[in-house]
């Protein structure tokens, strides 16, 4: 029995260690300084919010243009240029009304330093767009747009890159 015990042991903890060393979780892409998963999954906002945390990730934030650029990037390997899709990020104006912050994880808000609005957005159209989605269109862009955060969209998981070979110890 304590033979048992010692493996199952030892197994558990190779699984964390392999787990704690890789530098994006499985399933996801790097770029520079971030990891980041598209889930085709439907899901309201704040489902979107609560499955990237059980992931150990974040719903994404589009912190500049160049990593909107590497969105479309990602979006347009998976879509190619023949599919418009939209997808959740962590935006959002529920706290004030037209004042667009990122909601994070952590129970923090970071005001919004780049935007990339559609045409006539943000609209609050109805009273009730309070949450973030972008669009992705065929053509390798993406643009930003309200919309009711009950509605069910796919999402973007992000997490920062983890590389081991910089850590010093000691």
């Amino acid at each position: 029995m304590c033979m048992k015990m010692t493996f199952i042991f030892l197994l558990f903890a190779l699984i964390i260690l392999q787990t704690a060393l890789a530098e994006c979780p499985d399933g996801f892409e790097h770029h520079g300084t971030q990891c980041y998963k598209v889930l085709p999954l439907e899901a309201s906002w704040i489902e979107a919010k609560h499955y990237c945390r059980l992931l150990g990730t974040e719903l994404l934030v589009i912190e500049t243009a160049a990593e909107e650029t590497t969105i479309e990037g990602i979006l347009t390997k998976l879509h190619g240029s023949h599919l418009d899709e939209v997808y959740w990020v962590s935006g959002s104006d529920m706290i004030s009304e037209n004042n667009w912050l990122w909601l994070t994880g952590d129970g923090l808000s970071v005001p919004m330093n780049f935007s990339d609005w559609g045409f006539g957005q943000p609209d609050n159209a109805g009273h009730h767009q309070d949450c973030l989605l972008i669009q992705y269109h065929g053509v390798a862009r993406t643009s930003w747009y309200d919309e009711m955060c009950s509605n069910q969209h796919s999402f973007i998981c992000e997490i920062k890159y983890v590389d081991h070979e910089e850590v010093v110890v000691g």
